[in-house]
């Protein structure tokens, strides 16, 4: 049986005041801006161990390319070769990098999964017989896991092993079925759509033993996101409350899920989850002019809310175990720029 517990401590503190950690305190940190060469938008997704970034950028073309960023700030830039576009979505301890890239220029491009080797080396691959392949996260042994479309088939899940094999998988008795996250163990998380149209979240352990989850009186779906190297889970849910529409929660790996909600957000939304259980990701308020912000909540339930100074909205995509956040603000103009918060 899940055990429920409902926590809402926030603790108010300064940009300049935080330390990541098992717990944020008093202390500093610092915004570091930054976009690849040429980029006219910049959207990090992922960061590893030792601080190297990995996300998409749009050039002077239409056309999105991927970047890594190493942890001493200095870029590479790539495509996958014949491709129309390269999303790279996450990056391991080791520097490897999956994703997904158009595969032709149409409006409607089929999407193919590659990964990308620490010495550069690009992979593509699919999903046998599938229309669409996407990589969405990969654990420090280079197994990805993502999702698939087959012919006339709905989303399924798949895992990709360093040596190319790849396994297909679904939830029992779902419609479609969304891997969002793979840790160190081979434990995969995500969410399906059962029979009558709810999304639940689901576990998957690495023999393939499927356990399902939900928030309380989630009446639109639960959603997890990222997984910790222990089994930790976080993610959203949806319920009926018409004030706070969107909640966040953490799945510990003993199965207890404890609920939480940035004080006078209307939508909570986590992102990622280290291994001390600190949480990073951004919230709305669904007040005029309706933008979003970034937030970090420590393992203690402490909710601290930051912004990139003078920026019109700020996202926290990842963070590291040592605490180190990557996000993307937009500025003044509208224009999208990478961070990386550093403690």
């Amino acid at each position: 049986m899940t055990k429920y517990i409902s926590q809402r401590k926030f603790r108010p503190l300064t940009l300049c005041s935080l330390v990541l950690g098992l717990a944020w305190s008093a202390g500093a940190a610092d915004f570091t801006a930054f976009d690849p060469p040429g980029s006219h938008e910049t959207y990090p997704r992922s960061i590893n161990p030792g601080g190297a970034i990995t996300g998409f950028y749009r050039g002077a073309n239409p056309l999105f390319h991927g970047f890594l960023r190493s942890g001493d700030g200095t870029f590479v830039t790539f495509d996958v070769p014949g491709g129309y576009g390269t999303f790279p979505q996450a990056i391991n301890s080791a520097g490897a990098i999956t994703g997904l890239y158009y595969a032709d220029p149409s409006n409607f491009p089929i999407r193919r999964g590659f990964v990308r080797a620490a010495d550069g080396t690009i992979t593509p691959f699919d999903v046998p017989t599938s229309s669409w392949t996407a990589g969405v996260s990969i654990n420090p042994a280079g197994t990805v896991t993502g999702n698939y479309y087959g012919p006339g088939t709905a989303s399924q899940g798949f895992q990709r092993f360093d040596d190319g094999t790849i396994t297909t998988f679904g939830v029992p008795g779902a419609r479609w079925t969304n891997p969002t996250g793979i840790n160190p163990a081979g434990i995969i998380t995500g969410y399906f759509q059962d029979a009558g149209g709810l999304e639940h979240g689901f576990l998957r352990t690495r023999r393939g033993t499927f356990t399902t989850f939900e928030g309380p009186l989630a009446i639109h779906g639960t959603f997890p996101i990222s997984i910790n190297p222990a089994g930790a889970i976080t993610g959203s849910y949806h319920d009926a409350n018409p004030v706070q529409i969107q909640h966040g929660f953490l799945r510990g790996a003993d199965g207890t899920l404890i609920t939480f909600d940035v004080p006078a957000a209307r939508i909570t939304n986590p992102q990622s989850i280290n291994p001390s259980e600190t949480i990073t990701g951004f919230y709305s308020t669904y007040t005029a002019p309706n933008l979003q912000h970034a937030f970090v909540r420590s393992r203690d339930g402490a909710i601290t809310t930051l912004d990139y100074p003078g920026a019109l909205e700020t996202e926290a995509e990842s963070i590291n175990p040592a605490g180190a956040i990557a996000g993307y603000y937009r500025d003044a103009n509208g224009l999208t720029h990478g961070f990386i918060l550093i403690p």
